[in-house]
C-alpha cells in the first residue's frame, strides 16, 4: 500500500471517520511527540491489490469517548469501561474500510481481517513512513500507521 496511500489521505480519512462515527473532532498532531501513559492498540490486516496492516493507538480517554459516543451513553456510564476496546476495534474497522475504498476504489476486492485489540501500559510500534497523529481539543491522542506487507 505504500505506493497507493499518502499520509494526507490516511489523516483525512481517519479524521472524517472519527467525526462521522464517534462525533470526535481532531486536528493533525506531531507524530514524533512522545507517547505517555497507557493506550488501547489495535491492528487490522488487509489484502487485495496490496497487502499490509493498519495499526491504531488511542489514549484511554479517547477510547472511552469513542465508546460513549458510539453507544450514545454518558462518559461516566460503567459500560464505557467495558466497551473501550470494542470501540477502538470498530473505529479501526471503519477507518480501514473507508481507506481501502478511497485508495483502491469501491470495485476492488479487498479482504479486511478482524481487528486485534489490546490494552497496554506502554507502546512503541514498528516505525513506518506512513504514520499520522491526531489530537482532540482536550489533548486526547490517536496515532495510525500503515504497515506495508504485514498482512
Amino acid at each position: 500500500m505504500s505506493t497507493s496511500v499518502t499520509v494526507e489521505t490516511l489523516s483525512e480519512v481517519a479524521a472524517q471517520v472519527l467525526e462521522d462515527v464517534a462525533f470526535v473532532f481532531t486536528e493533525p498532531a506531531a507524530v514524533a511527540a512522545p507517547w505517555s501513559g497507557g493506550a488501547i492498540e489495535a491492528t487490522l490486516a488487509f489484502s487485495g491489490p496490496e497487502r499490509g496492516a493498519l495499526f491504531v493507538r488511542a489514549s484511554p480517554g479517547l477510547a472511552a469517548l469513542f465508546a460513549a459516543n458510539m453507544l450514545g451513553i454518558e462518559i461516566d456510564d460503567p459500560e464505557v469501561t467495558e466497551r473501550t476496546q470494542d470501540a477502538v476495534g470498530e473505529m479501526l474497522n471503519v477507518v480501514a474500510g473507508s481507506l481501502v475504498a478511497r485508495v483502491f476504489g469501491t470495485s476492488a476486492l479487498v479482504h479486511l481481517g478482524v481487528p486485534q485489540v489490546r490494552a497496554t501500559a506502554s507502546s512503541d510500534p514498528a516505525a513506518s513512513p506512513f504514520s499520522v497523529a491526531l489530537m482532540t481539543d482536550e489533548g486526547e491522542r490517536l496515532e495510525l500507521q500503515i504497515l506495508a506487507g504485514e498482512a
